[in-house]
């Protein structure tokens, strides 16, 4: 997919490119999902044209996948360590700098969205819980062997459990992390401000 975006944009001489890509994507391995990133910057790089790499953190939408089972049992579980402090952002802000970016072109290079605050898992999830009807929404730490079988279970692939168990082993290594917050890489949707506009409570 990416070689193909890359041969359109090519071919149709598009001048200015806005692309999502994450914070992460200047590493070249060793962190899951992430690694296509990487690989897709390297070939937008190659285009005769103005291109703007935007890196947010941790959508507060992941959250979303695993709304049913924080239910069914009462907390969230993953294999990222509960004092690691992560950037989280709203896909929305994403959104609007993309936006802001297309109306403007002024902007090349590589720009972070880190959302207002890092926060730990357990934190993040303190503020989700009792917006979708889980005020005592707690967080497990799980093993990374049970984390591959349960989203083997719920039907993901073997292989695609494996790159999400390593993306988050390189949330907690250190290995991903942003550049330094700025007032550039701020976004200003709290996690809180997100969970009240979804109308999911229980």
């Amino acid at each position: 997919m990416g070689e193909a975006v890359t041969a359109a944009l090519r071919a149709a001489r598009v001048p200015y490119v806005v692309a999502l890509s994450s914070l992460g994507a200047e590493v070249g391995g060793g962190t899951g999902y992430l690694t296509a990133l990487h690989r897709q910057e390297q070939r937008l790089r190659t285009l005769d044209a103005d291109v703007l790499f935007l890196r947010p953190g941790l959508f507060f939408e992941s959250f979303l996948y695993s709304l049913d089972a924080m239910r069914a049992e009462g907390l969230h579980a993953d294999t990222i360590d509960p004092d690691v402090r992560l950037p989280m952002v709203a896909t929305r802000d994403v959104g609007d700098a993309a936006a802001d970016a297309l109306l403007t072109r002024s902007r090349t290079g590589v720009r972070e969205l880190l959302g207002p605050a890092d926060l730990t898992m357990p934190e993040a999830l303190a503020e989700l819980g009792p917006r979708v009807g889980l005020p005592g929404l707690g967080y497990v730490r799980a093993p990374e062997e049970a984390m591959v079988g349960a989203l083997r279970q719920v039907g993901m692939p073997a292989d695609v459990a494996a790159l999400h168990v390593e993306m988050n082993a390189a949330f907690n290594s250190g290995l991903v992390r942003s550049s330094g917050r700025t007032a550039d890489a701020t976004t200003p949707t709290t996690v809180a401000a997100w969970a009240d506009g979804l109308g999911v409570a229980a």
